[in-house]
């Protein structure tokens, strides 16, 4: 071999036979295999021995040959040197010239040198040097090994400075971003690694890092108004919160959103309103009144908020393409009167929070009163009606109850001779079929205009309005009478409380002839339980009169015969003639006993205290329903819908039946046609107050309309029909064909409903003394509560599983 100097060695490497590998002596070692070595100023090996022939020995060569010697590619000088050693397959000894198959896996199964560890660790050093990332990918012909740098603790987290701890969860971040094999995704591990925590420990952690959660001002806000928070509650639950970690938005914040949401678009005074005097006459007094001055910026609010969020809806073709449909409606409550409006291009066009009051008042919906509250909106309503929003044309709609509606035509209501909205039907015709009456003339704006105009210039007299249609003050809008909604929910609570009046009193007939069959209870004395012994007392004392009247006579018949036979009064008729005036006083006796039954009798009992009326109690309460306390028993509209139910008409039935089972001489054909009148209506109202109502449907509710007054008029003769069994046979179907759209779209629900949500903030309130401010405070609170905007911050219900 060629002598080289140092020099030369260092610029004229060893060829190695694998090319394009080239291998650089760069220190003094021996080889253990052969035992040869080189000194570090001369390029010839010294070769002392013999490479052994083993396996071992020839893995203990190449560990020799390997640590002093580095691989570089100069084809490919990018390439790490660990990477080209893993690349190899082969490696041949530039000394000895023998081929070692698959050297790093032989290399690997066997125990690490202290010199391998120095050579790993320089070069796994420089190539984290060189590093970007702070650390390496090694090759492995499987998945790359990773080895990145991590600081090694000298002394606990705590007693580090703050510098430090900072460094320290740099590199906690970047191993993270290992892990997750991408940086957009070390935030799930580190989402993971908390709620692997129990829970005591992620509050403990919480509380020691000074973690707050910041709650944002609109939906602070939202909670606010949602659930009748006033402002000096809220300062104390903020308080309350931010000892758990939760921080609310200042209040001037809120305020300031507040604010922004509800603008300059509500003024709340005192205005003259009318009230009747304890001597019964009217007289004026200053009420509190709010309204909203610009009912049109009010409207396009709304529409612009629920476009921005996405609710805008047609109800698959209902309204028009080109339409947006608008309910203007009115009711009293709670003693506050409510005109106001619902966008019905929406998915829940009755709900709460699709309900706007833009008008009022603390008094009752006299006409007067009502003038004072709506007459600035005649001009503005006019002009809705012709305007256009964006593309869209707004169509106006009138809803309310029949006497709210009536006030609003001007006509004198119910109790007038033409009592009727929608046509001139008279009360004698009410109780007819239209078979036999025929079709009536229909009202309409022009006509009932006309007619007001002509009883004013007749002088106005009241006795007279008969003559003049009833129609005795000005309509408060120009909105068609075919742009007035049917009041379904009146209508079913007003003819099912009459079929169930009827079958309350059909009970109560059968409670008095169940009454002679009854076994009271020796504990329990109600009245109907006396009034059930009273008969059987008085069936009794009838028996025992009857008996002293015989007896008394027989006593009398004998006295005289034997007065006859002796010819003159003997002791023994004197005898006889004393037993028979007892026996007339005990007549006498018995007499006022039957007649005090005979009274208690009248008297009869409560209607409740009745078996078959106990048994329809139980029956409405195990459906959840109860009767209004105030209002003369009558059931709201959600109970109505409850009782309806075909299912709930057949138990409410059977109770009955149930009740009389003991006595099978007992006529219950009235029980059997209840259910069948109960079963006709529940048809009825399941179709007209559906939101969607094709053709086939408006088909099947005429014939269920006609098959429903069949029925009334052959098992209820002599009983009167009332005016909304009117507007359910005559006007009902010609509006659903009209609109396609049923009672549960365009009814009257959502007036009605927005009255429990205004009782919550008056109780809210309460402590406020001053009308006007309280008034405001309810009137902002319902501003925010039916914007859009606070809807979709208030979080939906989680969904039950259903088992």
């Amino acid at each position: 071999m060629k002598r080289v100097t140092a020099a030369a060695q260092k610029k004229t490497p060893y060829k190695c036979s694998v090319e394009p590998y080239d291998w650089f002596i760069h220190s003094v070692e021996r080889c253990k295999g052969c035992n040869g070595h080189k000194p570090f100023y001369t390029a010839r090996w010294q070769k002392t021995g013999k490479l052994g022939s083993t396996p071992a020995e020839i893995v203990e060569h190449i560990r020799a040959v390997m640590p002093h010697r580095i691989i570089q590619s100069p084809t490919h000088p990018s390439l790490a040197p660990i990477q080209l050693l893993s690349a190899i397959e082969e490696l041949q000894c530039p000394i000895c010239f023998d081929v070692l198959q698959q050297p790093i896996q032989l290399l690997c199964d066997s125990q690490v040198s202290k010199q391998e560890m120095q050579l790993v660790s320089k070069v796994v050093h420089s190539m984290l040097d060189a590093s970007k990332e702070n650390c390496i990918r090694i090759p492995t012909g499987g998945t790359p090994l990773t080895l990145a740098r991590v600081t090694a603790p000298k002394a606990p987290v705590s007693d580090l400075s703050v510098r430090t701890r900072k460094r320290r969860v740099q590199e906690l971040q970047k191993t993270r971003k290992i892990l997750s094999a991408g940086p957009m995704d070390s935030d799930i591990l580190l989402q993971d690694e908390i709620r692997a925590l129990t829970k005591e420990e992620k509050q403990q952690l919480l509380h020691d890092a000074g973690i707050t959660v910041d709650v944002q001002p609109i939906h602070e806000l939202a909670m606010k108004s949602m659930l009748g928070i006033p402002w000096y509650r809220l300062r104390i639950l903020r308080r309350w919160l931010k000892q758990s970690g939760v921080c609310l938005g200042s209040e001037r914040k809120q305020r300031a959103l507040c604010k922004e949401l509800i603008g300059d678009n509500l003024e709340v005074e005192l205005a003259p309103f009318s009230f009747k005097l304890p001597n019964g006459e009217e007289g004026l007094r200053g009420a509190a009144y709010g309204y909203t001055p610009n009912l049109t910026s009010k409207i396009v609010q709304l529409l612009e908020q629920n476009e921005k969020e996405g609710k805008l809806t047609w109800h698959g073709g209902i309204i028009p393409n080109d339409q947006i449909w608008i309910k203007l409606g009115g009711d009293k409550g709670g003693g506050l009167f409510k005109m106001i409006f619902q966008i019905v291009n929406t998915p829940k066009p009755n709900s709460v929070h699709n309900t706007c009051v833009f008008s009022c008042f603390e008094a009752d919906d006299t006409v007067t009163n009502l003038h004072v509250a709506l007459d600035r909106f005649r001009s503005e309503v006019d002009h809705i009606s012709r305007m256009k929003w964006r593309t869209y044309t707004l169509k106006l709609f009138l809803t309310g109850d029949l006497e709210f509606l009536s006030i609003m035509y001007g006509l004198s209501g119910a109790s007038g001779k033409q009592p009727c909205l929608f046509c001139l039907i008279t009360l004698d015709q009410l109780g007819m079929s239209v078979d036999r009456r025929g079709s009536c003339v229909p009202r309409s704006l022009d006509s009932i205009i006309l007619d007001h105009q002509s009883f004013i210039e007749a002088g106005g007299n009241l006795k007279r309005a008969k003559w003049y249609n009833n129609c005795i003050h000005d309509p408060f809008f120009n909105i068609p009478l075919s742009q007035v909604c049917i009041p379904g929910l009146h209508i079913t609570q007003g003819i099912f409380q009459k079929l169930f009046s009827l079958f309350e009193r059909a009970c109560h007939n059968l409670d008095l002839k169940l009454a002679m069959h009854w076994k009271a209870s020796p504990m329990a004395k109600s009245q109907y339980d006396v009034y059930s012994q009273t008969l059987k007392d008085l069936d009794s004392a009838l028996i025992e009169l009857e008996q002293l009247n015989q007896e008394a006579e027989s006593v009398q018949q004998l006295a005289t015969y034997n007065a006859i036979v002796a010819g003159a009064v003997t002791p023994i008729v004197d005898e006889l003639l004393e037993l028979a005036g007892n026996c007339y006083k005990r007549v006498q006796v018995q007499e006022e006993k039957v007649k005090t039954l005979r009274e208690t009798i009248q008297m009869g009992f409560n209607l409740e205290e009745g078996p078959c009326i106990k048994g329809i109690e139980s029956c409405l309460t195990s459906f959840g329903v109860c009767r209004q306390r105030y209002y003369g028993g009558i059931f709201v509209g959600n109970h109505v819908h409850k009782i309806l139910k075909p299912a709930n008409v057949d138990t409410l039935c059977s109770c009955v039946l149930k009740a009389t089972e003991n006595v099978p001489e007992l006529k219950l054909e009235a029980v059997a046609v209840h259910r069948t009148i109960l079963m006709q209506f529940s048809e009825c109202h399941v179709l007209y107050d559906s939101t969607v109502l094709t053709q086939d449907d408006i088909q099947h509710l005429g014939q269920a309309i006609k098959n429903f007054f069949c029925s009334f008029d052959r098992d209820f003769k002599g009983i009167a029909r009332t005016l909304k069994m009117h507007i359910l046979e005559d006007h009902m179907l010609e509006w659903l064909s009209m609109h396609q759209a049923g009672c549960g779209l365009m009814g009257e629900q959502g007036a009605e409903s927005i009255h429990a949500k205004f009782n919550s903030s008056l109780r809210t309130y309460s402590g406020i003394k001053d009308p006007v401010a309280k008034l405001k405070c309810i009137l902002q609170d319902h501003y925010l509560s039916i914007s859009p905007h606070m809807t979709s911050a208030v979080p939906p219900p989680k969904k039950r599983k259903h088992m």
